[in-house]
């Protein structure tokens, strides 16, 4: 008797403009996180990507007898030195990485025939920044990638909100915190006429973002970090994304005093959750009035009274998230051998990573220095 058809479809395709239809209908009907929606990956694959040599790939994957997309993995392709690595569409701007899939879900084996599939592209694939659930039950993802999946150094933090910005304080946050951001903004109302806008128009899209670089810029020239908007082909690819995309998902937020911005907040607005991707804010004079504290609390009030249900603070273990009532999710990521070279890459990175990790608890532990 011969085997019966198979009844999925998967093809790879290699441009955003093949595939930026059934990204919107996945995006629409579908599930992906806030950094797998058209306004986030149009920028990249339209400006980051060429920028840094690497080459789209994305997988799709239908029914056999139906044109309806039911899953598009949206990927990169990078070759060096003779190996070619698979990863999401990230380079470091997202901070969640998952396909986009019909919201009704997909058989377990789907995933896998997905993984074997693009075992045909590449050496290594690498998978990284997963959330446990993917759109609500257990991430059929992390399942397909058994033991290669494990968990990072940093989790995701998000607070649910209640139906008032009342009941947010009652019920999120301690007494301590809610008169300290009083106190705060008793401070920063002394110095002059204070606002919380969203940036609707172009131009003050344009205003919010230029504060936002520059805020970023000394402030991360201050605490000598390396600040991703400090390279042109990134902060180009923000520039879309927050100024020149249409719509209401990617937004941006001021905290200003008279005629001075005084914090910024690029955020995204995406399945009922409001994200915080990239805060900035002055120091100095303004230092005491805490204005990024502010403004995210202001945020958290106005996405309260938008109706959505979810603050997520996204990637980092920062202390004050804590503070804002928000509760640590793991991540999880891997690297998957996709051929023979791509596994003896593998099994290098990790005993490289085992040798690194073995000296570090050799190493002893540096004397007491004395007092003065």
């Amino acid at each position: 008797m011969p085997p019966s058809p198979d009844p999925l479809n998967l093809q790879f395709l290699h441009k955003w403009s093949q595939v930026e239809a059934d990204c919107r209908e996945l995006e629409a009907r579908g599930h992906c996180s806030a950094f797998q929606t058209i306004a986030w990956l149009r920028p990249f694959y339209g400006q980051l990507a060429p920028a840094l040599g690497l080459e789209p790939l994305f997988l799709r994957v239908s029914h056999r007898d139906a044109s309806q997309p039911l899953m598009l993995w949206p990927l990169v392709r990078d070759r060096r030195l003779g190996l070619s690595m698979l990863s999401f569409a990230d380079a470091g701007i997202s901070d969640y990485n998952a396909p986009l899939v019909v919201r009704e879900g997909l058989p377990p084996a789907t995933w896998s025939r997905a993984l074997q599939a693009l075992r045909r592209q590449g050496h290594v694939l690498r998978l990284d920044k997963l959330q446990t659930h993917l759109g609500g039950p257990p991430s059929p993802l992390l399942a397909a990638m058994g033991a290669a999946a494990a968990e990072l150094s940093f989790g995701s933090w998000a607070v649910n909100l209640p139906r008032t910005f009342e009941d947010y304080e009652r019920l999120a946050l301690s007494p301590a915190f809610t008169k300290d951001l009083a106190m705060r903004w008793r401070r920063l109302q002394r110095k002059g006429n204070v606002r919380f806008e969203l940036a609707r128009t172009p131009d003050a899209r344009r205003r919010a973002f230029e504060a936002l670089v520059r805020q970023r810029a000394r402030r991360f020239a201050e605490t000598g970090r390396d600040d991703i908007l400090g390279r042109a082909e990134f902060r180009r690819c923000y520039e879309m994304a927050a100024v020149e995309e249409p719509g209401e998902t990617v937004r941006l937020f001021t905290l200003a005093v008279d005629e001075t911005v005084v914090a910024v907040m690029l955020a995204i607005d995406h399945e009922g959750t409001r994200h915080m991707v990239m805060p900035s804010f002055e120091a100095g004079e303004w230092k005491n009035c805490s204005p990024g504290n502010l403004l995210i609390s202001m945020s958290i009030r106005d996405a309260i009274e938008a109706g959505l249900s979810r603050y997520d603070f996204t990637i980092g273990d920062e202390t004050y998230k804590a503070g804002f009532g928000a509760t640590r999710q793991p991540m999880h990521g891997g690297l998957l051998p996709l051929s023979f070279t791509g596994a003896c890459a593998v099994h290098g990175v990790r005993l490289a990573r085992a040798l690194r990790q073995r000296l570090a608890r050799s190493r002893p532990a540096p004397s007491p220095q004395p007092t003065a």
